[in-house]
């Protein structure tokens, strides 16, 4: 059926049909059904493309900006995206904005930017309303609006994206642009940890430790941590070794505990790195060793984080101010 299926696409493009040259290039960029192949797939994103299919504009504009089956053209990339982006195609107008946000193929031009995430939003692209509840809330390119944001992260958030559901779940915890509410707010948060988003797991973690806006468990806290922890969260990767350090939430172990601030102090974390630097300290979950504990505290240090910078002076004798 595949195979059938194929074939039949084939012909229709090679007719001249240009919705069947941007699903063959489409199946020819990411390899569905067929062999992988991007420069053939550029190819027939260009034929459809040159007869006007805004999908396959878009296409070719991502190709020619990202380099990818033929070398980068930042500049014939926004030529595509516009034409696109002007027959009403969201995620070409997301793209064109994305264009003048990073200054790619044309000069930096944030409001214009906005402008085009504006347009996008508007028609319903997720992404879209997300970037431009970022923009509200910031200020960037168009004056601070938090209650728009808002307005923009729930349509986002309410059509599956995790960012938006994070950013959601914020303002409503801390009453940030929204009337607060701290019980919705990890109910956002929630649904964002439960696709995998390492960010919203450490977050969500934060806040059933501590019971804010949701029955205290500190069980299920480390539960949340260790899921961020393994896909490489610094953050969560502090966050457990605490919990592990001091048995909340789980079985005290201080061997285990090092380990992960270990993994967070390698991600520049200035918590991990104290951490770290108190272990050594005190001789905990580690041979006792001034020395490591002085390299531990002067890396957090120079990350601005104002204990380790103390313990750095104690430690070489400098009197506290």
């Amino acid at each position: 059926m595949e195979d059938t299926f194929n074939q039949q696409l084939v012909q229709a493009a090679e007719q001249g049909d240009a919705v069947a040259q941007f699903k063959l290039g489409e199946c020819l960029l990411y390899g569905r059904g067929v062999e992988k192949n991007e420069h053939e797939a550029v190819q027939w994103f260009r034929k459809a493309a040159e007869q006007g299919d805004a999908n396959g504009q878009n296409l070719l504009g991502w190709c020619l900006r990202d380099g990818r089956g033929i070398e980068t053209n930042e500049s014939e990339a926004v030529q595509w995206f516009l034409k696109a982006a002007e027959q009403g195609l969201p995620v070409a107008q997301f793209n064109f904005g994305g264009c003048f946000d990073s200054g790619q193929g044309l000069e930096e031009n944030k409001q214009e930017a906005v402008k085009w995430y504006r347009k996008a939003a508007e028609q319903g692209f997720a992404t879209a309303q997300w970037f431009l509840g970022e923009y509200l809330a910031a200020g960037i390119g168009t004056e601070r609006d938090k209650r728009e944001a808002v307005y923009w992260y729930r349509k986002a958030a309410e059509q599956g994206d995790f960012m938006a559901q994070v950013d959601l779940g914020w303002a409503l915890a801390t009453g940030s642009g929204v009337e607060k509410n701290e019980s919705e707010g990890v109910q956002w948060l929630r649904k964002a940890a439960e696709t995998e988003y390492w960010i919203a797991q450490t977050d969500l973690g934060g806040f059933l430790e501590t019971g804010r806006g949701v029955e205290k468990n500190e069980q299920e806290a480390v539960y949340w941590y260790r899921r961020a922890a393994e896909q490489d969260d610094s953050e969560g990767q502090h966050k457990l070794g605490s919990c592990l350090l001091n048995g909340i939430g789980c079985e005290k172990n201080e061997q285990e505990a090092v380990q992960w601030f270990r993994k967070s102090a390698a991600h520049k974390d200035s918590i991990g790195q104290f951490k770290l630097g108190e272990c050594f300290l005190l001789g905990i979950g580690v041979e006792k060793s001034e020395r490591e504990a002085l390299k531990w505290f002067k890396k957090a240090a120079a990350l601005g984080h104002e204990e380790a910078a103390q313990k750095v002076k104690e430690l070489r004798g400098i009197p506290k101010r």
